[in-house]
């Protein structure tokens, strides 16, 4: 998800930021509600679908299904991590995403209606109404939103704008070959690895975002610059060896894995022992993983907010398992939501550097 909070509005922000954290009682209604909640959402959404006649049932359907579930898991990590201040940004990319797949204002208007709706339906008023604020400021926010929604795209160099067409026409030889040249040319392949790697990335999801191309033309480029990564990583040297192991994974249910995968490569290039979980794995597997390999450091990559409350349940598992082990976390719902997991975590980097730093720091002040 790109940045989209210098197109929003200070005043908007400001409002946001004002907004009570909700308090504990109404939270636990919330989770306990859940699912409740959600149910009553996609009833509705299935009442309307069946009325609507400008559109085929079925796939309006599945995509309005999937949006529920997203706002949904967003709004439950906004509540639980007390992130008002994200929502105008969090709202924007999902109006962008909505919009550019035909669902305008009116969509979204019922759609915190009925969110609305759902609250005080199984929440106790009292509660309801906090956990129901959010959603009426971003509702009467909304046109607001609209008008400014839409991210303008970020400039690329030459090579980066063919390294995406290539990409996005599937063709793996002649991405490798552009990345080669970078390094070929003098490009320290660190850099290559947080920075290009990383705007080509960006982009992709920016198309996928505007509806330009597919989820699976988006799967597709993640795959291919996974194992050209992989590939050239093996023409590497490594000069120096540290005497320390990492364990690094996205945490269950996150959508976006080459961070982790990109963070990988870049500690072993940094002299670590690492094992990566690879695509996105089940806590259990995780937890496994790290029982056996019994690292250092766990580094966890979260970088959607919907995601924050498995990363801190995941944390805790692996600390009540390994209560020596190091566990950073990274990626931008962790660091917006970095007070919130500190007591679950050693520390929160901004990047991949940052956390191979940190890493050092702890592991030799534990030594």
């Amino acid at each position: 998800m790109p940045d989209m909070e210098k197109n929003i509005s200070q005043s908007i922000n400001n409002d946001f930021q004002k907004l009570p954290q909700v308090s504990e009682k109404a939270l636990k209604l919330f989770r306990e509600n859940y699912g409740k909640i959600i149910e009553l959402l996609n009833e509705k959404l299935l009442k309307e679908s069946k009325l609507s006649q400008a559109q085929p049932l079925i796939e309006p359907l599945l995509f309005k299904k999937e949006a529920t579930t997203l706002f949904s898991e967003m709004m439950r990590g906004i509540y639980e991590f007390d992130l008002y201040s994200c929502l105008p940004e969090e709202a924007a990319w999902f109006i962008s995403v909505l919009s550019s797949r035909g669902y305008e204002k009116e969509f979204l208007e019922k759609f915190l209606l009925h969110w609305n709706i759902a609250l005080h339906s199984h929440i106790n008023s009292t509660q309801a109404h906090e956990l129901a604020q959010p959603l009426e400021l971003l509702q009467k926010n909304l046109s607001s939103l609209y008008s400014q929604c839409d991210t303008d795209d970020p400039p690329l160099s030459e090579i980066l704008q063919r390294i995406i067409g290539f990409l996005l026409n599937k063709q793996k030889k002649e991405t490798a070959e552009c990345l080669l040249e970078l390094y070929q040319q003098g490009t320290p392949f660190e850099t290559i690895l947080s920075e290009y790697l990383p705007s080509v990335m960006q982009k992709i999801g920016m198309l996928w975002q505007k509806n330009k191309i597919t989820v699976v033309d988006q799967h597709v480029a993640t795959d291919i610059c996974a194992y050209i990564m992989f590939r050239l990583s093996e023409k590497l040297v490594i000069k120096d060896t540290l005497p320390y192991k990492a364990v690094v994974s996205c945490v269950p249910g996150e959508a976006h894995e080459m961070g982790a995968e990109i963070l990988e490569t870049y500690l072993e290039l940094k002299g670590w022992s690492t094992l990566s979980m690879g695509h996105i794995a089940p806590q259990s597997d995780i937890l496994q993983a790290v029982l056996v390999m019994k690292p250092d450091v766990v580094f966890l990559s979260v970088s959607m907010i919907a995601r924050l409350p498995e990363a801190r349940k995941m944390a805790y598992e692996i600390r009540s398992a390994l209560p020596k082990v190091l566990i950073i976390m990274g990626g931008r719902a962790a660091m917006r939501a970095e007070n919130k997991l500190k007591d679950c975590s050693d520390a929160i980097a901004s990047g991949f550097e940052e956390g191979h730093i940190q890493a050092l720091k702890l592991v030799k002040s534990n030594a």
